[in-house]
């Protein structure tokens, strides 16, 4: 049975299929949140459980220690809703998603393993990047002008390195 999960930052209601996690419905759904390896290992989705119930998969008790669960955080990867409940990543309350998802037109620069079945996948971007107006990339755009770089908007390549780590996972049975 399908469950909603409302995310504050967002100030969106997403439905979360059954056996679904958070963190794949608010992707799925073009939320930008924070996450890194969707296994439950580096805690880049941590977040408040403000309502509701959830099943928390396997996870690793660096990313989500027993304390930490005992004040309501949770990992979005790995937190399957109960109920229908509400969330939010920690951060301040009006912390919205930093930089919101969107499509770029890449090159695949290159392609190693970095385990057996992690891929590190580099990419090098096509059209200019705007940086916007966010705390980081003011933050970035001092540093960069300091490095000779005084650009509103700059090929990213001449300061990011777009990778992507891939992990191999089995396939669900259907």
């Amino acid at each position: 049975m399908t469950k909603y999960v409302e995310i504050r930052q967002a100030g969106r209601r997403i439905e979360v299929p059954e056996g679904g996690t958070i963190l794949e419905a608010a992707l799925a759904d073009g939320i930008a949140y924070p996450h890194g390896w969707h296994s439950g290992r580096c805690g880049s989705c941590k977040s408040r459980l403000v309502s509701g119930e959830v099943d928390l998969l396997d996870h690793s008790r660096f990313a989500l220690s027993e304390e930490e669960k005992a004040q309501g955080l949770i990992l979005a990867c790995r937190a399957i809703p109960r109920t229908d409940a509400i969330v939010a990543w920690l951060g301040s309350d009006e912390e919205t998603a930093s930089h919101p998802r969107r499509r770029l037109n890449c090159r695949v620069k290159a392609i190693k393993d970095a385990t057996h079945d992690i891929k590190h996948i580099r990419l090098t971007i096509v059209e200019p990047m705007s940086l916007g107006r966010h705390r980081w990339s003011k933050r970035l755009c001092r540093s960069l002008r300091n490095a000779g770089c005084g650009a509103k908007t700059c090929m990213p390549t001449c300061f990011l390195r777009p990778e992507k780590h891939r992990r191999r996972r089995p396939r669900k049975p259907a």
